[in-house]
Formats: C-alpha cells, structure tokens, sequence
C-alpha cells in the first residue's frame, strides 16, 4: 500500500513541476484559516451490537477495519473508544447497509485505534469501499460480488464464487489468490496492487497504475494503460 501511494505522489510531483515552473502563491494558513479540531478518542474501548437485517450490499465511508463473517446470521459489533462510537452511523436502506462517520464539518475523529466493524451476513452481493478501510473475509461463498475500491483500502479475501467484479477508483491492495472465481472482470483508472485466482474467464479494462497478478489459466481479454503489468502467478 505504501509502495501504491508513494508511485502516485512521485507521479504527481513530476506533472505539477513540469507544468509550473514559476513560484506559485504563498499557501501558508492566515488570518482566518480553520484547522480541524481533533476529537481524540477516550481510551476506554468498549463493543455495541448494533441489530440489522434484510440486506445484501454494504457501504462502508470513513475509517476502519471490516471483519465479515458469513452464516445464517446478521449482525454488527462496532468496537471502539466509548465516546467515538457516537459519531458511527449505521442504517439498512433498500437493501444496502451504511457504515459511516459522521462528524460536523471543522472535525476529526482521532479513535485510540480503528474502529473495529464484525459484521455477519447470509449473503453479499455488493461492496462499496469509499472510505479509508481495511477488509478481511474468509471462507466466503457467494454467486456473484461487485467490489467498488473508490478508497484507500486493503483488502483479504478467501472463499469460492462464481463471477468476481473489481472496480478501482482509489488506491489499494486485493490480495484475492484465495478466492477462487470462475470469471473476474477488472477496470478503473485507479492505483492498486490486485492478486486474484480465476479458472476460466479474467476481462481486465484497466487504466490506471499498478500490477495484476492471477492464477489459473483462464481466457484473458485485456485492455490497459502502459503503467499496467500483468502476470501469470503460482
């Protein structure tokens, strides 16, 4: 992950010289510039379940960690410092479970650690990864999951499905050799590390910066940028 983000800012900093070779305008904060105000976590972590159901797709915003366990039950436990867990907002809508944090504009959740999310679902079809997350799932299975890495995100997964789509407009890492899929499609014009296991079928539609590596040998339809390496991996 450091590596991906490290890439994109040296990236940066070589187009913005070449693009401006004049002093620019003094940027240092005045008179009237608001800082955030931090809201540092208390120290004393504790666990509440939060009750949820009837819901295939989840969207997690803000930070933390996402820990799914897939059963024939649902339910959340958000683990965190006593006096941040007011800011997690948690609401099933249409299906969709919204994780998120939320705080007045001007603020800045600062938890003694991330904030813990274990959640049990029966099914998942949709997850949307807008935030600074890490995920972890093992042993998952399931027909079909669209994965949207519009974040900064670290993502495990394991288990076996049968059609695997992979959306990247963010910056993150998918270690996925576990997760064994019939067919995967990858696309976006973000920057990401992806590792995925597939037996028949990998379209890759992908423009941005960083390296695809699977295993298996399936039939590959590709189209990508120059700074995109694909590999066939054991």
């Amino acid at each position: 992950m450091k590596g991906l983000i490290l890439v994109a800012l040296v990236i940066s900093v070589v187009l913005l010289g070449a693009c401006n070779t004049t002093p620019g305008p003094d940027t240092t904060p005045g008179p009237g510039t608001t800082e955030l105000e931090e809201i540092n976590g208390s120290g004393n972590i504790i666990e509440r379940e939060i009750g949820i159901q009837d819901f295939n797709k989840v969207d997690v915003s803000g930070e933390g960690v996402l820990i799914i366990e897939q059963g024939d039950e649902e339910s959340l436990v958000i683990e965190t410092d006593d006096n941040i867990l007011e800011y997690v907002e948690v609401n099933v809508s249409e299906g969709i479970l919204k994780i998120e944090n939320v705080v007045d504009e001007g603020f800045d959740l600062v938890p003694t650690d991330a904030i813990h999310y274990y959640l049990k679902l029966k099914n998942i079809e949709e997850l949307t990864l807008p935030g600074v997350v890490t995920v972890i799932c093992d042993s998952l299975q399931v027909s079909r999951l669209n994965l949207d890495m519009s974040g900064v995100t670290d993502i495990e997964l394991s288990g076996e499905i049968n059609s695997l789509s992979i959306f990247i407009d963010g910056v993150g890492d998918l270690e996925g050799r576990g997760l064994l899929s019939t067919e995967c499609s990858i696309s976006g014009t973000g920057t990401a590390n992806i590792v995925v296991s597939v037996s028949e079928i990998l379209d890759i539609d992908f423009q941005g910066i960083g390296s695809i590596k699977y295993i298996g040998d399936p039939e590959i339809n590709e189209n990508v940028g120059n700074l995109v390496d694909i590999e066939r991996i054991d």
